[in-house]
């Protein structure tokens, strides 16, 4: 199996995990759940920052763009940014630029509206 469909699987496979607590905070009225699943989500995209970088180095196996972008999306903005200023790493490319802060404006808007609704 090549490396592009791993990466994509285990992806998917986290991307799931960390939703799926995510919404059991939510739909059972447990905040800790939410935070907790918003903490993975950041960790995650945190480490693949990392990773990708280390590989940029190595020359080895890369992370696809739409791979950081999409975990970026789906809760990660915040670890992405950090990551991002840690590791210097995605810094000068436009999307990543504007793309990851509109995601995490986008994130704290709702992470704000399901702490109204659920508090």
């Amino acid at each position: 199996m090549g490396k592009i469909k791993t990466h994509g699987r285990n992806r998917n496979l986290v991307l799931g995990i960390c939703w799926a607590i995510l919404l059991f905070g939510l739909f059972s009225a447990q905040p800790s759940y939410i935070w907790s699943g918003f903490l993975l989500l950041n960790l995650y995209a945190f480490w693949l920052t990392g990773t990708d970088k280390r590989s940029a180095k190595a020359g080895s196996f890369r992370i696809p763009e739409r791979s950081l972008m999409t975990v970026s999306a789906l809760g990660g903005a915040l670890g992405m940014l950090i990551g991002m200023k840690t590791y210097r790493h995605k810094t000068q490319h436009a999307k990543f630029q504007y793309g990851v802060p509109a995601f995490l404006i986008v994130q704290f808007v709702v992470a704000i509206a399901a702490y109204r609704y659920l508090g």
